[in-house]
């Protein structure tokens, strides 16, 4: 392979979504870069499916099954970077749409900055077809990184970077007890590790992740997804452990206890016990002082009590434990903002896709 056209490795876990599959493989193959490999990672697809994903292997896609446990994303995307001969590793999602551009905009960068061990780039929401609604993922630009990612405001999705395939190793992979939050706990133990980003936020987009009706690896109602939930706090603050944050991180992560039980209040049925066990973790975690635990644990009690009984007054409670606890125990207002491109710039991409 020459040097100047490195060999990227595209992984894709995928679970009983062979035809949007399709679509996202047919993107791939109009890439105006030529040296690419995709590895497809089967979660354990029904036969049908799986007999619909052999016929798109190719002497360019790679149809791989996982055959051990954990199912989930992160195993898959991790026995998929095993298997890369890549040097860079790019993730993409079973029903992901890359611009014809995609890859020879980022190998360039990479050319042009070889210091870095990850770079990452602008990408778009789509509906039906890519540039449709012109909202991106989220802002690349803002506070730091790492405090971002710590309060759930993640400022790159999973499809944003293209990795090196050694910082990949270097940060220890997916991990693969988590279903949500995977992404996040990879690019907080990047930073971490410190792993070098350069980001690209001028760019054009160059990927576009669908949003539509289409049934998702993950369901936010399954318990399976709420042990996630509760793995992912356990795994964050052993990580901010281990790495002996500063206060300002560690009470950001902190927070996110907090900000996990009230997402479980407002939008769970039944939600006590589920709300005690992630107040439980918290107070194992964190031993916090008499005085606040109790007044989280009274707050919430009264919650599950009123939410379906008198919402008003949930609210009015709600105001009040604002003004007693720390301010990074509630999501901020500015936080995961899906923001709009200019007309002139989103007319400059639907163009060149039409074109291209």
């Amino acid at each position: 392979m020459p040097a100047d056209h490195p060999l990227v490795s595209i992984v894709i876990p995928h679970l009983n979504r062979s035809g949007l599959l399709a679509e996202t493989l047919h993107s791939i193959g109009n890439q105006d870069y030529p040296c690419w490999e995709v590895i497809v990672v089967d979660d354990g697809s029904v036969e049908p499916e799986w007999q619909a994903l052999l016929t798109q292997q190719s002497d360019k896609v790679r149809v791989l099954r996982r055959a051990d446990e954990p199912e989930g994303p992160s195993s898959c995307r991790n026995l998929g970077v095993e298997q890369a001969r890549g040097e860079l590793i790019l993730f993409v999602d079973s029903d992901d749409i890359l611009a014809p551009w995609c890859l020879s905009q980022r190998v360039r960068c990479a050319a042009d900055n070889p210091q870095v061990d990850a770079w990452v780039f602008p990408v778009m929401l789509f509906h039906k077809r890519p540039a449709d609604i012109g909202l991106y993922w989220n802002k690349l630009e803002g506070e730091d990184d790492l405090l971002r990612f710590l309060r759930s405001d993640p400022p790159w999705h999973t499809s944003s970077p293209l990795w090196r395939k050694s910082a990949l190793v270097k940060s220890g992979g997916f991990n693969e007890k988590l279903l949500y939050g995977d992404d996040s706990d990879l690019h907080i133990r990047a930073l971490l590790r410190a792993v070098r980003f350069e980001k690209f936020p001028r760019l054009q987009a160059d990927l576009f992740i669908r949003r539509g009706d289409q049934a998702r690896i993950t369901n936010t109602g399954s318990q399976y997804l709420f042990d996630s939930r509760c793995a992912r706090l356990q795994e964050g603050t052993l990580l901010m452990n281990q790495y002996a944050v500063g206060s300002q991180e560690r009470a950001t992560w902190e927070g996110q206890y907090f900000i996990e039980a009230e997402e479980l209040l407002f939008n769970l049925p039944l939600a006590k016990p589920s709300v005690d066990r992630v107040l439980d973790l918290w107070v194992q975690h964190y031993q916090p002082g008499i005085c606040q635990s109790w007044l989280v644990r009274c707050y919430f009690a009264f919650g599950c009590f009123f939410r379906d009984r008198n919402y008003f007054l949930l609210r009015c409670a709600r105001r009040l434990v604002k003004l007693l606890l720390p301010g990074t125990f509630f999501r901020a207002g500015g936080e995961f903002q899906q923001w709009q491109e200019n007309a002139a710039m989103l007319e400059q991409i639907r163009a060149r896709l039409r074109t291209q």
